[in-house]
């Protein structure tokens, strides 16, 4: 049996509502199970996925960029191979072998020009031209310049991160009891010098 859906009255089989003429939908033969029409798909609002990035890499689990902290040697950038006005390499053993066959000739221009390339490392005068000459003919006074030379070339090194110990202990014993301080002090400061230009 069917009501009518606008006043409630019974219909007929034909499904026109006898008082208000109101045409209901049609029943299904008895039997079968009556399925509403079924409209299109309800529309999907949901956001669409994002594309692929190019390239994209995930960051990496525990990574940490390094830290230049306490106790780390920090390079100073401004002493990377010193090239200045007296930045020239000379090989040790030609200096010691051209101080032998000149008789100390060359050795004398080997002090005048060493000390002008430590002056301009040092960026001050750690030994000053006249006890240079000085030092030429006095044996203590070259002796005080060795010792002055030691201590600035510790410096120098100790900047560049380059191995070097004082050594003027050394040369003035094997000067005082061998005679061959000069020679040992020629091979090791030109030696040093060398490496701070980038050409040992």
């Amino acid at each position: 049996m069917a009501f009518c859906a606008n006043c409630g009255n019974e219909i007929s089989q034909a499904g026109v509502c006898p008082a208000c003429g109101t045409i209901s939908a049609q029943q299904n033969p008895p039997g079968q199970n009556y399925s509403p029409p079924q409209g299109p798909p309800p529309p999907n609002y949901s956001a669409p996925p994002p594309p692929p990035q190019q390239g994209y890499a995930p960051p990496q689990q525990g990574y940490a960029p390094p830290r230049q902290g306490y106790g780390q040697p920090q390079y100073d950038s401004s002493y990377a191979g010193a090239r200045g006005e007296y930045a020239i390499v000379r090989s040790p053993g030609i200096c010691i072998l051209l101080s032998i066959v000149t008789c100390g000739v060359y050795y004398l221009y080997w002090l005048w020009v060493t000390h002008k390339q430590i002056n301009d490392l040092a960026g001050a005068e750690v030994v000053g031209s006249g006890m240079i000459i000085l030092g030429w003919f006095c044996t203590p006074v070259l002796w005080y310049d060795w010792y002055k030379w030691d201590l600035e070339l510790q410096s120098i090194a100790s900047r560049r991160y380059l191995p070097y110990s004082s050594n003027f202990i050394l040369w003035l014993l094997l000067s005082i009891f061998v005679g061959v301080g000069s020679m040992i002090m020629i091979f090791q400061v030109q030696d040093l010098l060398n490496r701070v230009y980038g050409n040992a």
